[in-house]
């Protein structure tokens, strides 16, 4: 039985999108966030869903089943939760004096949607040609309507949307414009008025649950993935479409949450520091006892992923092509499916690496393979937080792993308790995988290294920091600003002949929340070289200080500014800052080329 483990006095809530099917590791990871709490801590954190699902028994099952779902655990999908809850003794709406939106009598269809016993869960009304959906009607097991979604589109296609929750009686309780509306509003119902937690772990969750503004309600956004499109350059890439609202909108979380302090760090090399952002790394399973290192296989290698072009399998391919000429015997089994699998198989045919690399397809418990293997390997192309080499470490068996961002070298001490390679490396990736299979102090000393560092992401070690993080958060919530009409403005720019630079700048808002911001802010003057390059940040001097606005003078060498190659231009961003505050706005000074796009 694993050790107990405190956390503060909150209700909490998992915020995901939905969890039908198959799901990728996002949605995993919400649901071991909450089997964890309720195995180590013994703490009810209920995961909401939103997704349209007329069947959540049959999805329920299969989470049991693939153990993602422990007694004690609860998922809680919005539509199933008012189809069986009681509004009769809800007042009534009260009368806002407008119309009822309308729908078309004619050219017109209906389809019905049924719930896994038969009756109709669902009635869905839709033009002919079935571009638009007109109205929704959601069907309780008595045949009494509890929800109905009506939208009206006026003469230049604008949606006009309206949603009533309805007692059995057709009452209605309460009206919303929004499915957003109705998101949020059922979210702080849960809380019932108490301290909550809510962890917005998908992007669809992360765009309404930040807007949420009852008091007692601490959100907190979990980075998955890079804040940069297509995992692109972290400090000039074009923000990801969608993590752009937690980015643009951070003031509005209690905590912001990276899988990685390298992660952490590149969104404060860009964005600048505020004190919601928080590194929480995912657990993963770890074996109580060291595995005997008897039990492993020599020069027997392990991998976990898709067979998609981000992890580029191909890459392990060439290692294990060169690796078998110093080890003949060298073996990698790959365990997961994908669209590549059948340009893998040709290439490990023209290789002739039929009797080295084996795919297995999807396993259930794939990762129990660790155990007995010598090795692993990662070949991403990128990474959010690798699963894997957390699973792969805390069954004793070393990785050797490409050092892309993000994951690799926070969790790998390299030669202690695996080996990171520059991406692409396959030589050194292959010496690396040669020496563990023909080095067995080797092998065995790093085993031991990786099964006592893996204890770092332990569930109950994880678990008492994401406690820690919800402690830290409430505490600084009395003091958190909320600002609105953000803006900047350049007042002057002038070079002297001295060669000094002067850039006189003003930041404006309008506080809503917290201590006067006029005294928590600092402004700061970045330049970026437009192509490669890190940033560097210049402090100035307040010459001008009012509530909603800081008047703040830079001073610094104008060759710092302009550079000596025409093709390295640089970039200048205004950054304003203090306590959850984080501003960025790219700014022309009169001394450098801007290029308006983010």
């Amino acid at each position: 039985m694993p050790d107990s483990v405190k956390m503060p006095s909150f209700r909490y809530f998992m915020v995901t999108w939905g969890v039908g099917g198959e799901f990728g590791g996002m949605t995993s990871m919400c649901l071991t966030r909450a089997r964890t709490m309720r195995q180590f801590s013994g703490t009810h954190a209920p995961v909401l869903t939103f997704d349209f699902q007329p069947d959540y028994s049959e999805i329920l099952g299969s989470l049991h089943q693939s153990g993602h779902l422990v007694d004690g655990m609860e998922i809680r999908n919005l539509y199933h939760y008012y189809r069986a809850a009681d509004l009769d003794g809800r007042a009534p709406a009260p009368d806002e004096g407008g119309r009822k939106l309308e729908i078309p009598q004619q050219d017109i269809q209906a389809q019905t949607v049924r719930d896994g016993d038969g009756g109709v869960f669902c009635r869905i009304i839709r033009s002919l040609d079935g571009e638009r959906e007109y109205r929704r009607e959601y069907w309780r097991p008595d045949e009494s309507i509890f929800l109905t979604e009506t939208t009206e589109y006026d003469d230049n296609g604008e949606q006009h949307r309206e949603l009533r929750l309805m007692t059995r009686s057709g009452a209605t309780v309460r009206v919303f414009k929004s499915r957003e509306d109705l998101f949020r509003f059922w979210m702080v119902e849960q809380t019932e008025g108490e301290p909550s937690v809510f962890v917005a772990d998908s992007v669809q969750t992360t765009q309404f649950t930040g807007r949420i503004r009852a008091k007692h309600v601490m959100k907190m956004a979990v980075m998955h993935n890079s804040h940069v499109a297509g995992g692109g350059e972290p400090l000039r890439g074009r923000l990801g479409g969608g993590r752009r609202d937690v980015v643009l909108q951070s003031q509005r979380w209690d905590g912001i949450l990276f899988l990685t302090e390298r992660h952490r760090q590149d969104f404060v090399d860009r964005f600048g520091s505020a004190n919601n952002l928080f590194v929480l790394s995912n657990p993963a399973p770890r074996a109580d006892e060291f595995p005997p290192f008897s039990r492993r296989v020599p020069a027997r290698g392990v991998m976990l992923c898709r067979l998609e072009d981000a992890k580029n399998v191909f890459a392990a391919i060439d290692i294990i092509d060169i690796v078998r000429r110093s080890v003949p015997a060298i073996r990698l089994d790959i365990y997961g499916r994908g669209k590549q699998r059948q340009d893998i198989e040709g290439r490990i045919a023209e290789l002739g690496l039929q009797d080295n690399i084996q795919l297995h397809g999807h396993a259930p418990d794939a990762s129990g393979q660790f155990s007995t293997a010598t090795f692993s390997l990662l070949t991403s192309r990128k990474e959010g937080q690798p699963l894997v080499l957390l699973e792969s470490q805390g069954q004793g068996c070393p990785p050797v792993a490409f050092n892309v961002r993000y994951g690799p070298d926070d969790v790998i001490s390299d030669g202690e308790n695996g080996f990171l390679v520059d991406e692409a490396d396959v030589q050194t990736a292959a010496e690396h995988v040669s020496a563990l299979c023909s080095d067995d102090a080797l092998a065995r000393r790093m085993s031991k290294s990786a099964w006592a560092a893996s204890e770092r992401y332990s569930y109950s070690q994880v678990l008492k920091r994401f406690g820690s993080i919800v402690d830290r958060a409430w505490t600084q919530r009395p003091g958190r600003l909320a600002l609105a009409n953000t803006a900047v403005k350049i007042l002057s720019t002038t070079a002297g002949a001295d060669g000094v630079a002067h850039i006189v700048a003003s930041f404006t808002w309008k506080q809503n929340a917290g201590p006067p911001a006029k005294d928590e802010l600092m402004l700061r003057l970045q330049i970026l070289p437009r192509h490669r390059g890190p940033t560097q940040t210049v402090s100035g001097q307040i010459v001008h200080r009012e509530d909603g606005r800081l008047d703040v003078r830079f001073d610094l060498p104008r060759d710092q500014l302009v550079p000596e190659a025409p093709a390295e231009p640089r970039e200048l961003f205004i950054l304003a800052g203090g306590r959850n505050i984080l501003f960025r706005q790219r700014i022309d000074a009169g001394f450098a080329t801007v290029d308006n796009a983010l």
